[in-house]
């Protein structure tokens, strides 16, 4: 039963790990941006940004830049369809997550 669960979240794992640290450093950059114009810092004006983001660096980095890559994950038992639904449905939690911080 683990070693199903860890077939299923590896692949997700290796995925997302391209689109995490540019995501979240450009929705901190949105952010600050905000800082400087307003004086007030937000938390939830940057998860606000975030998954946005996070699907812009998708297509830019999965389609534009390694389009042949999406077939690893498809001989992983991944479809294009499924890696941007998991993309927008983790999105929307880390951006639950930073809302909350």
């Amino acid at each position: 039963m683990l070693a199903d669960f860890w077939r299923v979240t590896r692949p997700l794992i290796l995925f997302y790990k391209k689109l995490l640290l540019p995501s979240l450093s450009v929705s901190v950059a949105i952010g600050s941006l905000n800082y400087a114009i307003t004086q007030h810092f937000s938390t939830a004006f940057i998860a606000s940004f975030y998954p946005l983001i996070s699907l812009l660096f998708q297509y830019g980095i999965y389609e534009t830049q390694t389009p042949n890559e999406y077939y690893l994950y498809h001989n992983l038992g991944f479809s294009k369809s499924n890696l941007w639904v998991c993309n927008l449905a983790i999105s929307l939690v880390i951006a639950l997550l930073i809302a909350l911080i």
